[in-house]
């Protein structure tokens, strides 16, 4: 069960930084209607310190020569959704909801491949650990959704009614 509550506090964690970078990027279009992304990013980047050299910062910077403020409007209104989509999930596992657990491995493991194909790019520790950690995760949820399975036909064929879900076939909390 401790296993679940991290995930749910990490996903908690996603959801808040998606908000914060989400408000911050409509902010921001909305305060420089009339400069360019690329003018607005690089005064952001002023603004808040950051060092210009910075390897990641100069790859953004570059990159945001090309795009348009509708495009980012859209990248800001999708910060939103994948924001409200990891709120929903952290908050379903921390009410120990089953659909939450679903949800879990579909999302999680449909990034498996786009973390595959990541590594196979540019191989980092991170990039590994990360890969690690979702697969262990979704191998762990899918066993607790198995032993809530098993544990509802095992009081089935006793003839007891399946009230709870929270006993496995061990009768250990999972």
């Amino acid at each position: 069960l401790i296993i679940v509550r991290f995930t749910a506090l990490g996903k908690l964690l996603k959801a808040a930084c998606l908000l914060i970078i989400g408000i911050l990027i409509l902010h921001h279009l909305k305060k420089h209607l009339d400069e360019s992304v690329h003018d607005a990013l690089l005064e952001f980047v002023n603004a808040v310190r950051i060092v210009e050299k910075n390897e990641l910062i100069h790859g953004l910077l570059e990159r945001s020569l090309g795009v348009s403020r509708t495009t980012l409007h859209l990248f800001g209104v999708g910060t939103f959704v994948y924001a409200g989509l990891f709120a929903m999930e952290g908050i379903g596992l921390l009410f120990d909801k089953a659909w939450a657990e679903w949800m879990v491995i579909v999302t999680t493991a449909g990034f498996i491949p786009l973390e595959l194909y990541e590594i196979h790019r540019d191989i980092t520790v991170l990039k590994v650990l990360v890969l690690i950690l979702n697969v262990l995760i979704v191998i762990y949820i899918s066993m607790r959704i198995r032993w809530r399975h098993l544990a509802k036909l095992e009081a089935r064929a006793q003839g007891h009614p399946v009230v709870s879900r929270d006993t496995t076939p061990a009768g250990i909390k999972p």
